[in-house]
């Protein structure tokens, strides 16, 4: 589970959108790669309101799911193991001559292999969403705004 800090950019009908605030490091601007002109890119995320919240109101939103190296493993790892091992399957179902020779049918078959391991993962990301378990949720917000008890959080601050 991760937590990031953020800013409401709207906020409507109990949902709101939040945009996440990047930390830059203590070393940053030290490095060759940007010279200390970094852009940072903006994540946006939506999350159910507990609180009446407006525009500007800075929270904290604990982003339930794998850490950084499983999402990676599972977006990147996963994916380019498949594509080799659908390279490897076809080269030797070519030499058996089960499947045409040729370059091109390997690399249809390791496509194929890695865009069967996406669309599996949007399914399970779909299934993810609609049951509501790993939803994003606030976790802190300013004080005073809040509507009581809100039975989908544990704590408020």
């Amino acid at each position: 589970m991760t937590r990031e800090r953020g800013v409401v950019v709207q906020a409507r009908g109990g949902i709101v959108r939040v945009a996440l605030v990047a930390e830059r490091g203590a070393t940053c601007g030290s490095c060759s790669a940007c010279g200390g002109g970094c852009r940072l890119a903006r994540t946006f995320i939506e999350a159910p309101s507990p609180a009446d919240l407006r525009p500007g109101d800075e929270v904290t939103v604990e982003i339930p799911g794998p850490g950084i190296a499983a999402a990676a493993a599972l977006l990147l790892l996963v994916p380019g193991a498949l594509f080799v091992a659908g390279i490897a399957a076809a080269s030797a179902l070519q030499e058996r001559h089960v499947l045409p020779g040729g370059d091109a049918v390997a690399l249809i078959v390791a496509l194929a292999l890695a865009a069967l391991w996406y669309a599996a993962m949007a399914a399970y990301d779909r299934r993810l969403r609609r049951s509501g378990r790993r939803q994003p949720r606030l976790v802190e917000w300013p004080e005073g705004r809040s509507d009581g008890p809100c039975p989908e959080h544990d704590r408020q601050p």
